[in-house]
C-alpha cells in the first residue's frame, strides 16, 4: 500500500492522499488504513484529522493496540492532556508491559523524539 510507503518514508504529506484514496476505493477499508492516515496526519501537524480518522479505527477495531497507541500521541500533541491519559490507560490495558523504552531503541520515524515525548506526557514509560 502506498500511503504506508510514504509514511515510512518520512513523508506524510504524501501519505495523506494515498491513504483517502485507498481508502475511498475498498469498500470495506480496514482499520489498519484508518490508523495510518491519522498517524500521517499526525506526522504532518494536523491533529483534528489525525483525531478523526483514528476515532474510526477504534470504532473499527476498539482494541488495536496500535490505533490505541497514536490516538494517546495525537491528543498528547494536539494539547489534550486527558483524553491522552485516558488513552494510555487503554494502551496499557491491551499491553501491560509496554515500554517506550524497548520501542525508542528500534524506532526509526523522523518525529521520533516528538513521538515519544507525547507518549511520555500521556503518562507512559
Amino acid at each position: 500500500m502506498l500511503g504506508h510507503t510514504f509514511r515510512f518514508a518520512k513523508k506524510p504529506e504524501e501519505a495523506i492522499p494515498e491513504y483517502e484514496k485507498a481508502i475511498r476505493l475498498n469498500p470495506i477499508p480496514p482499520a489498519v488504513y484508518y490508523t495510518g492516515l491519522g498517524m500521517s496526519y499526525c506526522l504532518a501537524g494536523q491533529y483534528e484529522k489525525a483525531i478523526k480518522w483514528c476515532k474510526k479505527a477504534i470504532r473499527k477495531e476498539p482494541d488495536d493496540f496500535v490505533a490505541r497507541l497514536v490516538m494517546t500521541a495525537v491528543y498528547s500533541m494536539s494539547g489534550q492532556e486527558s483524553e491522552a491519559h485516558a488513552e494510555a490507560k487503554e494502551v496499557l490495558r491491551l499491553n501491560p508491559k509496554y515500554s517506550i523504552d524497548k520501542e525508542e531503541k528500534r524506532a526509526k520515524i523522523k518525529y521520533k523524539d516528538k513521538w515519544f515525548d507525547a507518549l511520555r506526557m500521556a503518562g507512559l514509560k
